[in-house]
């Protein structure tokens, strides 16, 4: 974050602050706590000769009334165009990985899927020759009683 010291009133729309306590305390309902700072979650407005720390996108009008020099503000831009991407880059990490998380989450369904009806086959195969056993057992039962009979008959 740069350090700024405002030359003219100023109202900053966006970026990251550096407050101190007094500033914070004044403008709380407009600021959101984050890692290095604060965000602003509606502009934001300083006094002539407010001091704080800075970074977001910074035009040279803007750069005047905060003190900074054209070299300061082009630095400031980088910087802030770097986090910018970095910012896209961590959003497409995450929907990259979001996607894995989905993808095997459906293989993971599909494998279930055919385990339960891989199942489902063993039993119907399982039941099937129960089934079978129990014809010859009753074919080779009629037989014998077909033998028996034909043999009482026969005496």
């Amino acid at each position: 974050m740069q350090k700024c010291k405002t030359t003219a009133p100023v109202i900053i729309r966006s970026g990251l602050f550096g407050l101190d306590k007094e500033q914070v305390k004044r403008r709380w309902h407009m600021l959101v706590k984050v890692k290095g700072g604060y965000n602003i979650n509606q502009p934001i407005q300083f006094k002539a000769g407010e001091k704080f720390e800075y970074e977001g996108p910074v035009d040279r009008a803007l750069a005047s009334l905060l003190g900074l020099s054209d070299k300061q503000a082009e630095k400031m831009n980088r910087a802030h165009d770097k986090a910018q991407a970095q910012a896209v880059g961590d959003d497409s990490e995450t929907a990259r990985i979001a996607e894995e998380e989905a993808e095997a989450a459906r293989i993971a369904e599909e494998e279930a899927e055919a385990a339960r009806i891989a199942e489902e086959e063993a039993e119907a195969a399982r039941i099937e020759e129960e089934e079978a056993k129990a014809v010859r057992i009753e074919e080779e039962e009629a037989k014998a009683v077909r033998a028996t009979n034909e043999g009482s008959e026969s005496e």
